[in-house]
Order: structure tokens, then C-alpha cells, then sequence
């Protein structure tokens, strides 16, 4: 009984780490650092032009595929119009 129970918990445990290597099939939009709205007194809205820097990676591998660092050139862009991607649009529209 405790070794079939130790095998369907190792199973799980496979199951588990197999499933954080699948890509996403849904945008997911969250925060990785919150600024304090203090510190941050101006938002973005639909039409402005923001300048931002960036790093494009691969889900499976990680490796980098773009980078507006590696140009030293912000990307520059009106916000709203659908012009980047997704997330950036409901990120920034917050």
C-alpha cells in the first residue's frame, strides 16, 4: 500500500513539473513589481505614445529572440491601436 501510494504521489509530483513546462493557451496578464501609485502619478490611456524597452524569450527554451536593449532603441508606439502585443495593451490600459 505505501509503495503505491508513493508512486501515485511521484506520478502527481511528474504531472505537476510536466505541466509548468506547457505554454500558456490563454493570455495571462499579471504584475511581477508593483509600483506604488505615489511613485507613479501619470497613466497611460488609449492614443498615447509611450516608449518602452524590451526582451522577447521562448517559453521552452528561454532563449531570447528579440531585445530592444541589444539596438539600444526603445520601441515607440500609441497605446490602444494594436500595435503590440496583448498583454502590453491591458497591461499598460490599467
Amino acid at each position: 500500500m505505501r509503495v503505491t501510494a508513493g508512486l501515485v504521489f511521484i506520478a502527481s509530483a511528474i504531472a505537476s513539473v510536466l505541466a509548468l513546462k506547457e505554454p500558456p493557451t490563454e493570455l495571462q496578464v499579471g504584475i511581477k513589481k508593483r509600483i506604488p501609485a505615489e511613485d507613479c502619478p501619470i497613466r497611460s490611456s488609449n492614443g498615447d505614445q509611450l516608449s518602452m524597452h524590451y526582451t522577447g524569450t521562448l517559453f521552452d527554451t528561454g532563449a531570447k529572440f528579440d531585445s530592444s536593449l541589444d539596438r539600444n532603441q526603445p520601441l515607440v508606439f500609441e497605446i490602444g491601436q494594436g500595435r503590440v502585443i496583448q498583454g502590453w495593451e491591458q497591461g499598460l490600459l490599467k
